[in-house]
């Protein structure tokens, strides 16, 4: 008996339903092999950043591995090819450890697989590939490996598709929203992130890839190695080669921009923090909405304009918000997930 992957994580972070706990509760009891699987969760979900803590991922995979049917097995193995491990993640707004160590997050890499995946790890038809689609709501991130060793950090209110043939001939992935993308070195297969209106090619490299839905341009942030940057509209685009802490732009019409930058300002979330340097309230919103999981309204239109230096990790958003209208002269109101701001 499966039990759902999300209804686990609602149980540890005892945001269950009377029913839902039960039905837990339940399955933890029904086995052996359940009730030793839940106890190498919790000790990995109570840990804390500084505590450190060894989990032996093979004898836990084993443990699981026989209690897949041959028809599970099939499934999953066709679904391997796609992606070989899916990272665990939490909503920011939980203020618990982003990170609790690489054998934890091993561990969850190999059971993750093979629990029966949330609606957002679909298979699907686009336009007569099958693709594997992972997505990312407000406030979440999470972590992908590819077939080839290939790690893609996917950002909040973000989707990657992979196709079903990626590895054979081509390595191609497609992007809405942002992902920073660890790619392993094979010159014999380019690895291209396609977007609207562009594609980002590289042989193996560290970058990423800002491509939201109504952005425009796209942004891509090189960390390592050298990335080139094509429009699909403007096959003529010339410039195009992105070098090491450099950022390249590239707006719908095919005009591109290339300049050095410091790139922690742009990287920051993949390590849990949101930073801003000398940012337009204007340019911050969409960003809070989607770290946060708020809306944002502005009263005053001559906040807009207004810049902000900044940093944040793990504060609670009450505390987030408090800051930013004291350092805009402004005050705020919240109702839910609405925040409004006002100028004093």
């Amino acid at each position: 008996m499966y039990m759902n992957w999300h209804l686990l994580q609602k149980y540890l972070s005892k945001e269950c339903s009377p029913k839902e706990r039960k039905k837990v509760e339940v399955w933890i009891k029904a086995d052996e092999q359940n009730r030793e699987f839940m106890k190498s969760l919790q000790k990995i979900w109570e840990v804390e950043p500084q505590d450190e803590i060894k989990v032996d991922a093979q004898a836990a995979w084993n443990s699981f591995r026989h209690k897949l049917t041959i028809e599970d097995r099939q499934n999953r193995n066709k679904n391997q090819k796609l992606h070989n491990s899916i990272y665990f993640n939490r909503k920011f707004s939980w203020g618990k450890a982003a990170v609790v160590g690489a054998a934890a997050a091993i561990l969850i890499a190999f059971l993750y697989v093979y629990v029966p995946h949330s609606s957002t790890h679909n298979q699907l038809a686009d336009n007569g590939q099958e693709m594997e689609r992972i997505t990312t709501q407000r406030g979440q991130r999470t972590v992908v490996r590819l077939s080839d060793g290939t790690k893609v950090h996917l950002n909040a209110a973000s989707m990657i598709k992979i196709p079903s043939d990626y590895g054979d001939s081509t390595r191609d992935v497609y992007l809405e929203g942002e992902a920073f993308f660890e790619v392993t070195h094979n010159p014999q297969k380019p690895f291209l992130v396609h977007t609207p209106n562009a594609y980002t090619k590289v042989l193996g490299t560290k970058f990423d890839v800002k491509a939201y839905p109504g952005d425009d341009p796209v942004q891509v942030v090189v960390k390592e190695g050298l990335v080139a940057l094509n429009s699909s509209i403007n096959p003529n685009t010339t410039h195009n080669k992105i070098a090491r802490n450099h950022m390249g732009t590239l707006d719908r019409k095919g005009n591109m921009k290339i300049s050095e930058v410091q790139i922690d300002s742009y990287l920051g979330w993949k390590d849990g923090r949101l930073i801003f340097k000398s940012t337009p309230l204007k340019n911050m919103v969409p960003q809070l909405e989607r770290w946060y999981d708020i809306n944002i309204n502005v009263a005053d239109s001559s906040l807009y304009s207004q810049r902000m230096t900044a940093s944040f990790k793990d504060e609670p958003t009450s505390e987030v918000l408090k800051i930013i209208a004291l350092s805009l002269n402004a005050s705020y109101e919240r109702k839910g997930r609405t925040v409004t701001f006002h100028a004093n």
